[in-house]
């Protein structure tokens, strides 16, 4: 939540209390770790027309609701994220009370009250809605490839047996007919992709499926884009992407190349491993935000994931088990770990398409005597001659250094030295020598 560049440019990933700005989100949430707190509430507040709003004046004066409602004070601390198309803040509160007890709110308050409030405060900014900023916004889901509110409309109107009849005099209102009208571009929309069949003048039969395609659909497009952010880290463009789901019995080994927030509003990550035959792209169980609790499952790590089916309660449920291979398990390197495996130099991203990826400029380095560099090996590239080049975070850019030496993992800290090579006994050239940082190697013997 903290990370840099999700608030407004320029913002430094701090976040904000009753009367503080610039706080130390990981300080507090340690302090009270340490307290020996049981529980952490968070809430995601992301009112419509949050752009207009002050989020951060909007959070206190809900916080202040809260606090009246549940009769006590609260300890909390958010922070604004602008880093999606609805501006949000990611609210954590104290799971104690101001007498030091366990913070109990109902759950018909967690559901409604809350959301309710929050509702409140911004129409008091705000004003009501009009009907102007309705129809823009269901003019706006017309087209999307997502389970919108305009579909919700649609199954309700069509019923039992999703017929759905369009017809009649115009409506008088004009809010009302361009509603009618979003809803014929919708069904259009809808018959293009199949789920839904026009059956006669101004009357469709909506697919059974609606509902699960689109959503499916939705799915898909954000598994399209892990895969284009984490390209860097995958050993082979050519393997097939697909979404997996930890069942009783499902089974997956492999090395994590990814991870990051599905959904920011939901709070839903995902996880992506790379396997001999395909690219898993696994919604985060809770076993496996544990693991990363933990500092495990790091961009690198060759893990197993096995899903089993526990009783709890009466109830049989999914436990996923997560097994990070230690370095001792088949290892041979100096420190104990294991080299990484790097493709040949045709099966890798180019360094224009790992540039794209990042979002910032490869600059390719010459070797220079006496060079030195450190920072977080990003991934592998070949430039257009189709030789293999590591590519390294330095700092301020990312820099590519060409290299024949065994890979390291990516996202491990390493460091990257100009040598002297001798060729077939003539002539010695500089060439880049990249190995594993040895603070981090200190450090890898140390835990």
């Amino acid at each position: 939540m903290a990370r840099e560049g999700a608030q407004r440019e320029g913002g430094k990933g701090r976040g904000f209390t009753t009367e503080q700005e610039g706080v130390n989100l990981t300080t507090t949430l340690r302090g009270w770790q340490r307290e020996g707190d049981a529980r952490l509430w968070k809430f995601i507040v992301s009112p419509e027309h949050a752009e207009r709003l002050d989020l951060k004046a909007h959070t206190r004066a809900l916080v202040s609701h809260m606090e009246r409602d549940l009769g006590t004070r609260l300890e909390w601390v958010a922070i604004d994220h602008h880093n999606t198309d609805n501006p949000h803040v990611h609210l954590l509160v104290r799971g104690r009370d101001a007498r030091g007890q366990a913070l109990q709110i109902h759950p018909d308050y967690l559901k409604q009250g809350i959301r309710r409030r929050s509702q409140d405060l911004a129409t008091q900014v705000l004003g009501y809605r009009s009907e102007r900023e309705i129809v823009e916004s269901r003019g706006r889901a017309v087209e999307r490839l997502r389970f919108t509110d305009l579909d919700r409309a649609l199954l309700r109107h069509g019923g039992t047996r999703g017929l759905v009849t369009i017809d009649g005099p115009a409506p008088k209102a004009a809010a009302a007919r361009a509603f009618r009208q979003q809803e014929l571009r919708r069904l259009q929309v809808l018959e293009d992709l199949g789920l839904a069949e026009k059956v006669w003048t101004r009357t469709w039969r909506l697919s059974p499926q609606l509902e699960t395609a689109l959503r499916q659909a939705q799915l898909s497009g954000d598994i399209i884009k892990a895969r284009a952010q984490h390209q860097a880290h995958i050993s082979d463009p050519r393997l097939p992407v697909a979404m997996t789901k930890i069942e009783p019995g499902t089974v997956i080994a492999g090395r994590v190349v990814g991870t990051g927030l599905a959904d920011e509003l939901r709070d839903k990550r995902y996880l992506l491993v790379e396997s001999p035959d395909r690219l898993h792209y696994i919604p985060q169980p809770r076993a496996v935000e544990r693991a990363r609790g933990l500092g495990l499952l790091r961009i690198g790590d060759v893990v197993t994931l096995r899903g089993a089916a526990v009783e709890k309660g009466g109830r049989v449920m999914v436990e996923t088990r997560v097994q990070v291979l230690q370095p001792a398990q088949g290892t041979s390197g100096r420190d104990g770990s294991r080299p990484e495996r790097v493709p040949e130099p045709a099966r890798l991203a180019t360094l224009t398409a790992l540039s794209r990826s990042e979002g910032r400029p490869v600059n390719v380095a010459e070797p220079i005597i006496g060079a030195i560099y450190r920072g977080r090996l990003v991934g592998y590239g070949r430039d257009r001659a189709g030789r293999r080049h590591a590519v390294v975070d330095t700092g301020r850019e990312l820099t590519a250094f060409r290299t024949e030496d065994p890979g390291a993992v990516p996202g491990r800290q390493v460091t990257v030295r100009s040598r002297q090579h001798e060729e077939d006994h003539k002539r010695t050239v500089l060439v880049w020598r990249l190995g594993e940082d040895e603070r981090e190697q200190e450090q890898g013997r140390a835990r």
